[in-house]
């Protein structure tokens, strides 16, 4: 549902659940100039929270070295981001999604890896200044 709903709104799907072990990204996809890292959480239940509360730190920690490791397999020059998709299913079957565009940034993470942080720089997430 995700994909079909990113390729609704003109997005090409490079890679559905990409793995460089031991990490993983549900989707990876570009809309023009734009590279997207996409996480999608979903949910059956009206009585927990949010699927985006599920998106914990560990996650967004994992993602952004999964990012890291497949832009040293296939370079992107353009802009670089993490999004969410969240999906939820209603009581008659229909299928909501939300898709959060730019929902988290590696640079707000506090990874304190060198070749990380080069690795952001390189991309226009952090600052330039070491």
């Amino acid at each position: 549902m995700a994909c079909e709903r990113l390729q609704r709104q003109g997005w090409h799907i490079l890679h559905r659940n990409w793995r460089s072990s031991p990490y993983e990204v549900d989707i990876i996809a570009t809309l023009g100039p734009i590279l997207a890292f996409v996480e999608v959480k979903s949910s059956r239940s009206h009585r927990h929270a949010e699927p985006a509360r599920q998106v914990k730190y560990h996650k967004f920690l994992n993602l952004s070295k999964a990012a890291y490791r497949f832009l040293q397999e296939f370079p992107h020059r353009g802009e670089i981001r993490f999004d969410l998709m969240e999906c939820r299913w209603q009581k008659n079957g229909i299928v909501d999604c939300l898709h959060w565009e730019d929902f988290w940034k590696p640079d707000n993470l506090g990874l304190q890896s060198p070749n990380l942080d080069s690795f952001w720089r390189n991309t226009g997430r952090m600052d330039s200044a070491p």
